[in-house]
């Protein structure tokens, strides 16, 4: 019985009831709770002004390629679109180019090229004159304003055999190439150049040299 006794005193605490060597939770305690903060956010610029760009002190760009003699035909060419080859008074061939473009001078230079794609025959290139034009209708705001009446002279190639204008009347349908190269008069370092490509149709004036 004494035995028995001891043992029973050997569970209890010193007020006779049992322990527990596991403590509840301290529910002030939170240093094992996830924490809710966000991450820092980065510095919201939407409401900043910008300063708007002038297009007058970008560099020269060329907007556009397009054809007609005078400003009442002139006609902004897009892939596919019909030009027409010329004979003039002189006996030569030649296709009316222009563009419109942007530059703060509002005076440019401008040449034409014309490649046949077939056989990639440059018919009018260096022999062909550079322009130094004024821009007609001329913006003041956005600096933009087209060129028209430039003539790309097709006197680059002249066939071995069957002559020139027998070579011009198989153009007539033919993919044509035109690449335009401007630049700001006062400073040539800059060049804007496009290229579309159209098919040639020959004016009344040229067909009659084709059988």
């Amino acid at each position: 019985m004494r035995w028995t006794w001891m043992l029973l005193l050997g569970a209890c605490g010193d007020d006779g009831l049992p322990t527990d060597s596991t403590a509840p939770p301290d529910p002030t305690d939170t240093s094992d709770e996830p924490t809710t903060d966000d991450p820092p956010t980065p510095t919201d610029t939407t409401d900043i002004p910008t300063e708007p760009i002038d297009p007058c002190t970008l560099p020269i760009e060329l907007l556009e390629i397009a054809t007609g003699a005078v400003e009442a035909d002139y006609r902004p060419l897009a892939a596919g679109d019909e030009v027409t080859v010329f004979k003039g008074p002189q006996g030569g061939y030649h296709i009316d180019t222009g563009a419109k473009a942007r530059t703060g001078v509002g005076q440019i230079s401008f040449h034409p090229t014309v490649t046949v794609v077939a056989d990639g025959v440059v018919v009018a290139g260096p022999s062909t004159p550079t322009a130094f034009v004024a821009l007609n209708n001329f913006d003041a705001v956005t600096c933009e304003g087209t060129v028209f009446g430039q003539r790309a002279l097709l006197l680059d190639y002249f066939p071995p055999t069957g002559g020139l204008a027998a070579y011009i009347c198989s153009l007539e349908g033919a993919e044509l190439d035109i690449a335009v190269e401007v630049a700001a008069l006062g400073d040539q370092s800059v060049v804007a150049e496009g290229t579309v490509r159209v098919k040639a149709s020959l004016d009344s004036t040229a067909l009659v040299d084709c059988p």
